[in-house]
């Protein structure tokens, strides 16, 4: 056998030579592998434009990467290749570059003094976000670099203002942070904290209102407002009379002038100048809201309602103390039908009123009667003045209102005029309806069914009418026959007659003749 020729490829990139017709190892596939993978890397972070004289290193391509560096900006920096002369778009391709296309990787420092990277040549303002750093990109785990060695010989202060401890050589950004250090690590309890400065009264501190300072606290506050509540609520400081004069307050707005701050609702504001100035806003003239107000608004709580019921019921329910005309009613000998049911009448007074809860309000202050104490009207039969409970249209009278399904306007005169109707389960059951399968129909209760399931049901169970197999089968043949008949019965005509004679000259032959 001959043996295969041996064609050599050079790789461009990396100038290695390999066989293309050589024998395919498991070897040689790794190394086709590794080969192929550098390769990609190499071409992913090489640089753009990259002519040949740029690779070399000399006087020349020195002095133009001095040149485009002082027109560069400090950012642009960080992200340009002095040596390629070529500007990245973030540094992270930049660093890649740097190591796989130069060969420049190096060994990233810990530095817990100045928290710099000398990978990333950036640093940081916290430990906790350069100990981070180095874990997660350098791949540098340490613990707290911040370890506070007690120094026995001295003792802290724990009313420093600095929040600075002594023994341990370290301030804290906060006074909880510092005492929680106190306790924890030289073992003083908060002894002088903010609990015995709440109980001193000896020794109350002088209002400083141009520098907002605390002598007896030492310490100093940027907010007016929480410079005047900490004299109130830790020191328990009664302030002068001057500070709660009703100059110093806004009502319309809900701001106060003298803490500078401006409050969202009317109930906050009304707190803040309860507890802090201990004073109150001054009464309102009395007012009372109008029943005739086209836009339905009341006036006294400043709300605005969207219908002339929901407007009613708010007088009724919030405004029911005041003593206003809503409440007197209108005289009236002769109520009619509609304020009968609604019990709007009172009869002891002859009088009308305009809703319900008007008329309860004015039996519990004139007559002593409570709601729930009122009697009830009975349930009876309709009557001549009752709205009709068979009207077509479903429409009450009464209360001029018109429903869409039966079944809502008969649960209207059940429950809102107690009205016992006629065509109960008994009565009902005692008519047999006429099956209609193909309508879903029942002529007893002129109710249409919208599934052939629903429909069976309520024959079940308002008529009684029986589920078995051999039933559903004798009903489906009548209800077919039925609309057979229906579909193809004969129009009465009254002025046409239809007579059958019989032809003289034929025999088996019989013609049909139409008289109209």
């Amino acid at each position: 056998m001959k043996q295969k020729t041996e064609k050599i490829v050079k790789n461009n990139v990396f100038t290695r030579d390999f066989k293309v017709d050589g024998p395919r190892t498991r070897s040689s596939i790794k190394q086709e592998i590794e080969y192929s993978k550098e390769s990609m890397r190499c071409a992913l972070y090489s640089p753009v434009k990259v002519e040949p004289s740029s690779l070399k290193i000399g006087k020349g391509t020195n002095s133009n990467s001095t040149e485009t560096l002082q027109f560069l900006s400090e950012g642009m920096r960080k992200r340009h290749c002095s040596i390629c002369n070529v500007t990245f778009s973030n540094r992270d391709i930049y660093f890649n570059h740097e190591i796989h296309f130069h060969n420049t990787k190096e060994t990233p420092i810990f530095d817990s003094e100045t928290l710099y990277c000398n990978i990333c040549r950036k640093t940081y303002k916290s430990h906790s976000g350069y100990r981070r750093h180095m874990s997660s990109l350098n791949n540098i785990h340490t613990s707290t670099t911040r370890k506070l060695v007690p120094d026995p010989l001295k003792e802290p202060d724990p009313k420093d203002p600095n929040n600075h401890c002594l023994s341990c050589n370290f301030t804290f950004r906060d006074r909880g942070l510092y005492r929680h250090h106190l306790l924890i690590r030289h073992d003083i309890p908060r002894i002088a904290g903010s609990k015995e400065l709440k109980n001193v009264k000896d020794s109350p501190p002088i209002i400083d209102m141009e520098n907002l300072y605390c002598d007896v606290c030492n310490k100093i506050y940027d907010i007016k407002g929480i410079y005047i509540s900490h004299l109130v609520r830790i020191h328990r400081m009664v302030l002068p009379d001057i500070y709660s004069e009703q100059e110093n307050f806004d009502p319309e707005n809900n701001y106060c002038k003298l803490c500078d701050i401006k409050y969202k609702s009317k109930s906050s504001f009304r707190a803040h100048l309860k507890n802090i100035h201990h004073t109150e806003l001054p009464l309102r003239p009395p007012l009372s809201p109008s029943t005739n107000d086209k836009n339905n608004y009341c006036i006294v709580c400043d709300k605005k309602f969207y219908s002339k019921s929901h407007y009613l019921s708010h007088i009724a329910r919030i405004h029911h103390t005041e003593d206003l005309d809503l409440f007197k009613g209108v005289d009236c000998a002769k109520p009619s039908k509609g304020d009968m049911y609604y019990n709007r009448y009172c009869s002891d007074c002859h009088k009308v009123f305009m809703t319900k809860m008007f008329s309860q309000i004015h039996s519990d202050r004139i007559h002593g009667i409570k709601p729930h104490e009122q009697p009830k009207k009975p349930k009876s039969l309709p009557s001549v003045g009752d709205p009709d409970v068979n009207d077509p249209n479903n429409h009450c009278s009464l209360c001029n209102t018109t429903y869409i399904h039966r079944r809502g306007y008969r649960t209207h005169l059940v429950q809102f005029h107690n009205l016992i109707l006629p065509g109960s389960r008994a009565d009902i059951s005692d008519t047999a309806p006429v099956v209609d399968l193909l309508k879903n129909y029942c002529d007893v209760c002129d109710r249409r069914y919208a599934s052939l399931r629903s429909y069976r049901l309520h024959m079940s169970k308002r008529h009684e009418r029986p589920q078995t197999r051999a039933y559903i089968k004798q009903e489906t043949e009548d209800s077919k026959e039925y609309s057979r008949r229906a579909l193809y019965s004969p129009v009465k005509s009254v002025s046409s007659t239809l007579e059958i004679s019989e032809c003289e000259n034929s025999d088996s032959t019989k013609t049909l003749r139409c008289k109209c």
